[in-house]
C-alpha cells in the first residue's frame, strides 16, 4: 500500500511538471513568436501546441503566417521612424530621411534597402489630384452574390480587378459580400459598369450604391505607432 502511494504521488508529480513544462515551452515560444499584425486566431494552433507536438523549426519557419510575425519581430523602433517619414514623402534624399530619423547616412541607407528587400516597402508611388485634372465621381458599391463557394468569389473577383475604375475591393462579412470603390468619370460611365459587370452572369444577386458627395477624410499613410 505505502509503495503503491508513492508511485501515485510520483505520477501525479510528474504529470504535474510535465503540465509545467507544457506551459513554460508555450510561454517560450509566445515570446519569440509573439503577435505583431497577424491575426491571433491563425498563431493558435501552433502556440497551444506542447512541446512534445510542436512543429519543428523548418515548419513553423515555412509557415507564411509566422515568418511574416517573425519579419515585424525585426523591426525596431528606428525602422518604425522611416517608414512613418517614408510615408510622409518618399522621394526624400537618404541624407535628409537619415537627419530626420535621427542617424548617419550608411545605416540608415541599408534600413531602408532591408526594407525593401522583406517586402516592407512595396514600392514608392506618386498620389494625384485627380481632381486637378479632371471631374470625377467616387461611387461606393456593396455587392452580395448569389453563390458563395471559392471558385464564385475567385470568378468575381478576377472581372472586377479587371475593370479600371475599380480603385478597391473588399470581401467582408455581413449581409454583402463585398465593397467597392468606383472613381468614374461621370455618373454615366458607372451606370454602364454596373448594367455590364454588377448582373447575375457575375453572380450577383443585389446591390447597393452610395454616390459619395464629399470626402471627409482620404489618407492613406497608416499610423503605424497606433497600430504596434
Amino acid at each position: 500500500m505505502e509503495s503503491r502511494g508513492r508511485g501515485q504521488l510520483t505520477s501525479a508529480a510528474a504529470g504535474q511538471r510535465d503540465i509545467a513544462g507544457q506551459k513554460q515551452g508555450l510561454c517560450q515560444f509566445g515570446k519569440c513568436g509573439r503577435v505583431a499584425f497577424a491575426m491571433a486566431t491563425h498563431c493558435c494552433g501552433i502556440l497551444c501546441r506542447p512541446p512534445s507536438q510542436r512543429c519543428v523549426k523548418k515548419d513553423v519557419e515555412q509557415d507564411p503566417i509566422v515568418r511574416r510575425v517573425s519579419d515585424m519581430n525585426k523591426l525596431d523602433r528606428m525602422d518604425y521612424r522611416i517608414l512613418d517619414v517614408l510615408q510622409e514623402n518618399g522621394r526624400l534624399p537618404i541624407k535628409i530621411l537619415a537627419d530626420r530619423v535621427g542617424i548617419s547616412v550608411s545605416p540608415c541607407w541599408q534600413r531602408v534597402k532591408k526594407l525593401e528587400k522583406d517586402g516592407i516597402i512595396r514600392r514608392y508611388v506618386a498620389e494625384i489630384a485627380i481632381e486637378k485634372l479632371q471631374s470625377v465621381q467616387i461611387v461606393l458599391a456593396k455587392v452580395a452574390l448569389s453563390k458563395h463557394h471559392r471558385e464564385a468569389l475567385e470568378f468575381f473577383e478576377r472581372n472586377m480587378c479587371a475593370i479600371p475604375e475599380v480603385v478597391e475591393c473588399y470581401e467582408v462579412m455581413g449581409q454583402f459580400d463585398y465593397h467597392m470603390k468606383f472613381v468614374v468619370s461621370s455618373i454615366d460611365r458607372y451606370t454602364e459598369i454596373v448594367e455590364r459587370f454588377l448582373t447575375p452572369e457575375f453572380g450577383v444577386e443585389r446591390y447597393f450604391t452610395d454616390i459619395v458627395s464629399r470626402v471627409a477624410k482620404e489618407d492613406r499613410a497608416i499610423q503605424l505607432r497606433s497600430l504596434v
